[in-house]
């Protein structure tokens, strides 16, 4: 697949935008994952074979000394991620350097996008729309290291952040681009946005920093809501664990097992229709919310194999006699 060009963005001489090869992560030595067991440290932030995206190691008492101090309990949240974000932002979305590049900071988001969301746009378009028809939801854009992307393939994108200092700082990253709402978050929901809005959901190197699945189940219902019926979540959860010295907090989030992950589809409304990398910390979910059956008027039936079911999904289906005919070429 390959991506389309696109004019140079002004404020940061970007000009590689488009035009790079859609790969496999594992497979690009310049986005290789991390040990399993490392938690990210970001809005999005999975790439550890590069040397301007290493993660931490797992432990809190192992953090590297340039790590800035942060006391992740009793704050909030929101007062985590905002005094990270007066800090250092950058640094705490993707830590390799206290001082990064500006275009090669983003180059790391656009990087993530290709990687994490373009080999999905079949399932996500459906085969029949535009990605500029879609309007989109990302939890968890940080500075809008990987928001910026998203625009430039969305039609529309609704950037939520629970930090209010990430998306002022989002905002200067990326002003002049005109089709990014962005949206303070509480933590938990998604309240400010409408029921059945959107076409497609992402969410990466957010999850695994929530300290509980009662939060994270919030948030699955809160996106099964906003959700067009059909429509796609994709996110990641940290699947990955180790020998803890304290309890899950908001640096070190939750650990998700495949039986938390298949419960948490199940009580949120969702159908789960991929799943991989179980027990590491990219442990990736695809999530389809079902579309409903049709109503039925009183007193009139509707054959059953008329009704959609979840097995429903927006992909066309080839009609048996065009298959026949295309095996026999």
């Amino acid at each position: 697949m390959q991506l389309l060009p696109a004019q140079a963005d002004e404020e940061t001489g970007d000009d590689t935008i488009f035009g790079m090869e859609v790969v496999d992560t594992p497979g690009d030595p310049a986005v290789n994952q991390p040990d399993p067991a490392s938690p990210a440290v970001s809005d999005g932030t999975s790439v550890s074979g590069d040397p301007a995206l290493s993660q931490p190691d797992p432990a809190p008492s192992a953090v590297s000394d340039a790590t800035p101090a942060i006391q992740p309990a009793p704050l909030s949240m929101r007062d985590a991620w905002d005094e990270r974000a007066r800090q250092n932002a950058e640094f705490f979305v993707a830590n390799a350097t206290e001082e990064w590049d500006l275009r090669e900071f983003f180059r790391s988001g656009e990087l993530n996008v290709a990687n994490e969301v373009m080999p999905d746009m079949h399932d996500i378009c459906g085969g029949s729309r535009s990605p500029f028809e879609l309007k989109i939801l990302e939890i968890g854009c940080g500075v809008g290291r990987m928001t910026k992307m998203l625009a430039h393939i969305f039609g529309k994108v609704a950037a939520v952040d629970v930090s209010a200092e990430m998306i002022e700082r989002a905002k200067v990253n990326l002003r002049g681009i005109n089709n990014v709402s962005f949206v303070l978050g509480d933590g938990e929901t998604l309240s400010e946005l409408g029921d059945s809005e959107y076409d497609f959901a992402f969410s990466f190197i957010v999850f695994q920093h929530i300290p509980s699945m009662e939060v994270i189940a919030s948030y699955c219902r809160e996106v099964n809501r906003v959700l067009k019926p059909g429509s796609l979540f994709k996110f990641q959860v940290q699947g990955g664990s180790w020998e803890r010295e304290s309890p899950p907090d908001s640096w070190y989030g939750v650990t998700v097992t495949e039986e938390d992950a298949e419960r948490l589809c199940t009580e949120t409304g969702f159908m789960l229709e991929r799943a991989e990398g179980a027990g590491t910390q990219y442990y990736w979910l695809w999530f389809r919310k079902p579309i409903p059956p049709p109503e039925v008027p009183p007193g009139e039936t509707v054959e059953p194999a008329d009704v959609p079911t979840s097995e429903t999904s927006l992909t066309p289906k080839v009609p048996a006699s065009e298959a026949a005919a295309e095996s026999r070429e």
